[in-house]
């Protein structure tokens, strides 16, 4: 099926009823590292407002992560778990603009650190509008809004002009291939680059001695339409830019002492699905698939 002939099926919101039911789930607590936590503060703490309306449409990415991740709330052997976990963002003049960049899925095991972004019918940016804060050297720089702003890139990157140098050449490369990117591709580039800024600094920043490696990957819902992309559904760009990045990160790690090793790759929801499909449903008494099938019956996840 392609994403066009999937979005004509799911248009409009789910019923009120099934709102309630969600709501129910949202707000049963569990436990991580003898703390108590609920997805609902995590949703309403998020920078995306999901739950004002984006959570409750037909097509929503984060209610079907919700439904297929959320059973990993009650997994014993995972150590942590949240949805929409922020990230260490970039430092405007004014500390207080921006939001951090959020992360879809945060879980931990042992010594790694998980980080997942899902994405279902999103379309994202053809044309790379990266902010200059990341990328223009210079200690003048335009804002969203187009006005000039003087604030050096060693203080935007939290004091760290090393890693300034790297990220910014790196951004530089793919702002500059801008009007390469295929019309099909769901690779969502600046998204991509706010991300890996949010997970070196957390690396730099909030990782105990314990942590080892760090895995983030792009969970993606596998369209008919992605198979112009490649073999592996993907763009020979966005293939590129995740060797780079994988590349880069690993570098600034090493040269910032920090013994992490840091992968970078994509996946699948249906196979994502496979895997915890058997799986309790978090807060209710049916599988994963049984969840899919009566929440979510348009998919295909074979």
């Amino acid at each position: 099926m392609t994403k066009k002939e999937l979005l004509k099926q799911l248009k409009g919101d789910i019923t009120e009823v099934e709102k309630m039911v969600y709501l129910k789930r949202l707000i049963k607590p569990y436990q991580k590292y003898g703390k108590s936590k609920l997805f609902i503060l995590q949703y309403l703490n998020g920078s995306g407002s999901e739950l004002e309306n984006k959570f409750w449409s037909k097509c929503s990415s984060s209610r079907v992560a919700f439904d297929i991740y959320s059973c990993l709330a009650d997994d014993k052997g995972i150590d942590d778990f949240e949805f929409e976990y922020h990230l260490p963002r970039i430092i405007y003049k004014n500390k207080e603009t921006g939001h951090p960049p959020n992360m879809d899925i945060f879980y931990r095991i042992g010594d790694t650190i998980y980080f997942i972004e899902s994405k279902f019918t999103e379309t994202p940016q053809k044309i790379l509008k990266l902010p200059e804060a990341y990328y223009i050297t210079n200690n003048e720089y335009k804002n969203s809004d187009g006005k000039k702003v003087t604030y050096p890139i060693k203080e935007r990157f939290h004091k760290r002009e090393d890693i300034a140098d790297k990220f910014s050449s790196f951004c530089q490369t793919y702002v500059n291939m801008k009007d390469k990117i295929k019309k099909d591709d769901w690779f969502d580039y600046k998204q991509e680059i706010c991300h890996l800024f949010g997970i070196i600094f957390y690396a730099l920043e909030r990782t105990d001695c314990n942590v080892k490696r760090i895995d983030f990957k792009n969970i993606v819902y596998k369209f008919d339409d992605y198979e112009k992309l490649g073999n592996d559904y993907i763009s020979a760009i966005a293939k590129e830019f995740i060797k780079d990045a994988k590349d880069m990160v690993n570098d600034i790690l090493k040269i910032s002492n920090k013994k992490i090793d840091f992968d970078y790759s994509i996946s699948f929801t249906q196979d994502v699905y496979e895997k915890y499909k058997n799986k309790t449903a978090y807060g209710l008494d049916i599988t994963i698939k049984e969840l899919m099938a009566q929440n979510w019956s348009e998919l295909d996840l074979s």
